[in-house]
């Protein structure tokens, strides 16, 4: 499985708590930290790239759910709320 983890610091700060919290529930994932200005751009990125997941840390659902729909159209699941922004 591929999951791409989907960082909102440059540096890849949350993304690497993310990641290692993917690892625990899936250790065999191979995995990639990116950084995001927007949904539709990751989105895009894991569609291109074969990702069958998307995780990301913080749980603004609501304002990325025209991205969701494309996701899930293209058979990949986005998973909010991971690593240490979680709510």
């Amino acid at each position: 499985m591929k999951i791409l983890i989907a960082s909102v610091s440059p540096d890849g700060g949350d993304g690497l708590a993310v990641q290692a919290q993917v690892l625990v529930h899936c250790p065999t994932a191979i995995t990639q930290v990116v950084y995001y200005n927007n949904m539709s751009d990751v989105v895009a990125y894991a569609i291109a790239n074969g990702f069958n997941g998307i995780a990301r840390n913080v749980s603004d659902f609501a304002s990325s759910y025209a991205q969701a729909a494309v996701a899930k159209a293209a058979g990949i699941w986005i998973s909010w709320g991971h690593g240490s922004n979680s709510p």
